[in-house]
């Protein structure tokens, strides 16, 4: 089947179905508490962007008396669970491609936590959204990595580290989150 003829994934039901509820388990912690890590260590507070929130399971980690958090999904099912989950964010039903923060907004960081590979257009999207943030802000991409995979890791992995090698982004660090008991791993960026 051709890529235009494909049927378009169907987050909505997905999250109706609680096919996304193993993140909140135990064995997801890593890569969640590592994004929060580098969040709480080098800012001190500020709006954070949670783009492809899911459930926002990332706001279980984080200070929100420091951090304004915003959350956006497709899914409208996953949106009302993260609004009734946090209760102090604010949340918007939009895609990550069509997302454009209110007029004046800047955020001090902005996280893709397994969420960027889902857009057709990865680097152009993390583009884009530098330009949502504060002068010091920073972009934060966590990526799944099967188990077993090499230190490459899969495509995207590998082509962010290029582009950061090649300087179209300022790193600021990267890290793996792992789960051995769980079997998951993650590469986590830390961008400018």
């Amino acid at each position: 089947m051709s890529d235009e003829h494909k049927r378009p994934y169907d987050w909505d039901g997905s999250y109706r179905r609680g096919q996304w509820d193993y993140l909140n388990e135990i064995g997801e912690l890593p890569h969640y508490a590592i994004a929060a890590g580098y969040i709480h260590k080098l800012l001190r507070a500020g709006d954070l962007l949670d783009a492809g929130c899911g459930e926002a399971v990332l706001g279980d980690y984080l200070d929100l008396a420091r951090f304004r958090y915003t959350g956006i999904d497709l899914s409208e099912t996953a949106i009302a669970h993260a609004s009734a989950r946090l209760r102090c964010g604010t949340f918007l039903i939009s895609s990550i491609e069509s997302f454009a923060p209110p007029a004046g907004v800047r955020y001090s960081a902005i996280v893709f936590n397994e969420s960027i590979q889902h857009t057709d257009t990865p680097l152009e999207s993390i583009d884009r959204y530098r330009e949502f943030l504060t002068t010091d802000g920073l972009i934060i991409v966590s990526l799944f990595k099967s188990p077993g995979e090499d230190d490459n890791g899969p495509r995207l992995t590998r082509s962010l580290a290029a582009q950061c090698a090649s300087g179209r982004y300022v790193l600021v660090d990267r890290s793996q989150a792992i789960s051995i008991s769980h079997h998951r791993a993650w590469e986590i960026f830390v961008l400018r």
